[in-house]
């Protein structure tokens, strides 16, 4: 239950998390935050990313049996 719910959520939280690493670097380009507030946001949002795309992105083998 648990594996079928990270399979049906994780594209969706990892897809966030590389929006948020976008917005938090048009807010820093801006200047409207700090550098050090965009590189605290943007290893979390990475590692946000790291820890749920594998759930979406690996997919297991299909043997070709011809």
């Amino acid at each position: 239950m648990l594996k079928q719910m990270m399979k049906l959520l994780s594209p969706y939280i990892s897809l966030f998390a590389l929006c948020l690493i976008i917005f938090s670097s048009i807010q820093m380009f801006s200047g409207t935050v700090s550098k050090e507030y965009y590189i605290l946001m943007t290893n979390i949002f990475t590692a946000v990313w790291f820890v749920f795309s594998p759930f979406w992105l690996i997919r297991g083998e299909k043997s070709k049996e011809s």
